[in-house]
């Protein structure tokens, strides 16, 4: 069990897609493998910042409060004119840096399934920190 606990570890630490991120929210966090999509341009236009995409079960260890979202309009091959609800988090940290008031928007689980990570991270996300 440990050998494989130090093994996947380095496997994320030499992939340069993956990373260990901790999500907080009002003292409540997730820590997640993102997956760094330089696919992922999508933006909250209301306050103007990069959107990271979670998991909906993932989202839960936040306890993220429905009164407290907005949607944003977003596109995607499938989705032509779809809306997406996010919430502005406390913060997001990584072993390189943290950033605050960080956007996270949910996406049903279905798309990560078979998938190694929970986040998909927005493109320009480390230059942001």
């Amino acid at each position: 069990m440990l050998a494989s606990l130090i093994l996947e570890e380095c496997r994320i630490q030499h992939d340069e897609q993956l990373y260990r991120v901790k999500l907080w929210q009002e003292g409540n966090s997730a820590e997640v493998i993102g997956l760094h999509d330089t696919g992922n341009r999508l933006s909250d236009p209301y306050v103007h910042a990069p959107v990271h995409i979670l998991a909906r079960s993932e989202a839960q260890a936040l306890s993220l409060k429905p009164g407290h979202s907005r949607l944003i309009p977003f596109s995607t091959v499938g989705v032509p004119d779809g809306l997406m609800e996010v919430w502005t988090i406390d913060a997001m940290e990584w072993a390189g840096g943290r950033i605050e008031h960080v956007v996270i928007g949910i996406a049903e689980d279905t798309l990560f399934e078979g998938k190694d990570y929970r986040l998909i991270l927005s493109a320009g996300w480390k230059r942001i920190s």
